[in-house]
């Protein structure tokens, strides 16, 4: 990305700090654009499902699915979904990394990489987190050559990536409920106490 790209996305992202309105109630349905706070950041997103209160965005410029609840979710202005995302989520098509050691010149390949333009072609684009699925014969040849990876048949390929996907959406969930547990437990020891009144407490 040049500079000039840089510096309206670099605008955009401190334009959008400052939501039009957060979430009230019951707002928001499927396919619906908005801003989600993550860490105290507000970034682009779409909700991909609802259930109750819980919220499974897409953040948009990073490629991530994301889970939260309503209340860090706001309405943002349309011009700031008027963008292409800044970054896609892609996973190398058809490849099975063997090991997490790698040799230090399969590493160096793969930061040789970097700001350099290739040919690929796009298998699948996997839906709602719009995972790209790219078979780039230039970086998975040598990757096997190095002994890192090994080539698999499309359909083994495709069943282990739905698989992962389908894990780490699990893990996401518990998380959250776990945070959720932990907020229920935080509002027992810490209850509201009013000043100047008489607090019953048992």
């Amino acid at each position: 990305m040049d500079n000039e790209r840089k510096h309206i996305y670099e605008q955009m992202r401190e334009e959008i700090q400052n939501p039009d309105r957060k979430f009230a109630g019951s707002e928001g349905k499927l396919g619906d654009l908005c801003l989600v706070c993550i860490d105290g950041t507000w970034h682009r997103a779409w909700i991909v499902s609802i259930q109750r209160d819980t919220c499974n965005v897409f953040v948009i410029d990073q490629g991530l699915p994301h889970i939260t609840t309503s209340k860090a979710l706001a309405w943002g202005h349309k011009d700031s979904f008027l963008l292409p995302p800044e970054t896609e989520s892609c996973i190398l098509a058809n490849v099975l990394f063997l090991d997490n050691s790698w040799p230090e010149r399969a590493t160096k390949f793969l930061m040789s990489l970097c700001g350099k333009k290739f040919r690929g072609l796009v298998q699948d684009v996997l839906k709602p987190n719009r995972t790209l699925l790219l078979d780039i014969p230039m970086v998975s040849k040598p990757m096997c050559k190095f002994g890192v990876a090994k080539k698999i048949a499309v359909d083994e390929f495709m069943c282990l990536v739905q698989k992962c996907l389908e894990v780490d959406h699990v893990m996401q969930e518990r998380n959250l409920n776990v945070g959720r547990e932990l907020e229920k437990i935080d509002q027992y020891f810490y209850p509201d106490l009013l000043m100047n009144v008489l607090n019953m407490l048992l």
